[in-house]
Order: structure tokens, then sequence, then C-alpha cells
């Protein structure tokens, strides 16, 4: 189990690393896998970041954990892979937290209701610029002043009839 603390970055280098359960505590700072970061069961998020550093991050390889969110993010993530996703899927084990590094702010993915199985892979996808006039409203009829190129892909759940509701948070945007 590896436990990164404190205020400071931490970088290790020259491997991939694979643990099989990993906490991020860290107050400030950033925490610098020097390849792919594999968690065999259990990541545990309370609060720091991560920048993968356009490398892939694999929870739950053995099929024995899952994902403890409480705060936190990553950054510059090639794909997030989540193998074995729970049956119950909420805001503590489903919460996937990007950073846009362009423009700053969380984009938070969560998942919730019924999970379909599956092995669930994302990648969050950022281009530069944006469209200062998008053309289009909010739900309340908000003029909308700017899209970003920025979405998400999803891939590797099981079909299914089960219903499971994806909301998406966005900080840091006017």
């Amino acid at each position: 189990h590896l436990t990164l603390l404190g205020g400071d970055n931490q970088t290790i280098t020259g491997f991939a690393l694979t643990v099989r359960d990993l906490t991020l505590n860290k107050t400030n700072g950033i925490f610098y896998p020097s390849g792919n970061l594999t968690v065999e069961r259990t990541l545990t998020l309370t609060q720091g970041r991560i920048d993968l550093q356009n490398h892939d991050l694999l929870i739950n390889t053995s099929f024995a954990g899952g994902i403890n969110y409480g705060g936190g993010s990553w950054r510059n993530a090639g794909a997030v892979s989540y193998l074995g996703i729970p049956s119950v899927l909420n805001s503590t084990n489903a919460s996937f937290p990007f950073e846009d590094v362009t423009n700053g702010g969380i984009r938070k993915v969560q998942l919730s209701g019924n999970g379909p199985g599956g092995n669930l892979t994302i990648r969050y996808l950022e281009y530069t610029g944006a469209n200062h006039d998008p053309r289009f409203n909010d739900t309340d009829d908000t003029p909308i002043l700017y899209q970003l190129y920025r979405h998400f892909q999803f891939s590797g759940l099981n079909p299914g009839n089960q219903t499971v509701e994806h909301r998406l948070s966005a900080a840091n945007l006017i």
C-alpha cells in the first residue's frame, strides 16, 4: 500500500508503477509517476493531484477493489481504466476527476445507478481553443458564452437494460 502525503511534489522515475493499493492525501504538490500507473485493488483519493504525463491509469486490475473518492484530481491522463466496475455506482466509487490543463478547473464525471458490469475506460480529450459564438442556450435559456473543444470518450461497459446516470461537472468556468 503506497500512501502519498505532504505538501511537496513527489516523483517516481524509471519505471511504470504497480501497487496493490494507493492513497493520495497530499495537502499540496503533485504526484508524478513516470509511466503507466496500475493500482491492483483500491485507489483512494482524499486530496491532492496526480499528473500522469500522458500515461494510463489502471484501477482494480485484480477485480478485488475499486475507487474511494473524497477529493483530489488527475491530469494529463492517456486513458483511465476501471476494471470490474461495481454493481451499484455512486459518487464515492464512480467519480473521475479530470483536470483541464489548458483552462484550469476540474471536469468531473460521476456515474450513478446500477452498474452494467464491464471494464470502463474514459479518455478526456482536450483540443486547443474555443468557439466564442456557439449559438445555443443552457436549459434555463441563459446564453452560452463559449464552447470548449473538450470531450469525454467512454468504452468498455457491458450492454444491457440498466440505467446509468452520467453527471458532468465543470469548475472554474464563466
